[in-house]
């Protein structure tokens, strides 16, 4: 299996309707066409995005704004940082968790780290 690199592209702009949406849900149907994966995270208060995509999320469904935004769902979150690391992406190129592939890097240190916190908090 290739490691293939991957990009992160972020559309930001204070102001309203400069057609942020209209842009990544095109281009990321472009992108499929090329056969490129895409991820799309709807971050806006009014998902839009995510509406765009011909997703009904329903009505009182929780998003990622409410997550970031609100308190009371900031136990929805972890204090555990993941480092960026390149060994991550080469262990599950060679078919191994990071952990049995280079336990004494930081993304294993940062994996077990964060296991922990998810255990600790029951």
């Amino acid at each position: 299996m290739d490691i293939r690199p991957t990009r992160t592209i972020a559309v930001a702009n204070g102001k309203g309707g400069v057609e942020k949406t209209a842009l990544v849900i095109n281009l990321g149907a472009a992108l499929v066409l090329k056969e490129k994966s895409v991820l799309i995270i709807d971050m806006d208060p009014q998902f839009n995005a995510t509406r765009g995509l011909g997703i009904d999320i329903g009505e009182g469904a929780l998003t990622v704004y409410d997550i970031i935004m609100n308190d009371r769902y900031q136990n929805l979150l972890f204090d555990t940082t993941i480092r960026i690391n390149t060994t991550i992406a080469e262990s599950t190129a060679v078919g191994k968790p990071v952990i049995f592939y280079r336990p004494a890097c930081h993304g294993s240190s940062d994996f077990v780290e964060l296991a922990e916190e998810m255990i600790n908090r029951g």
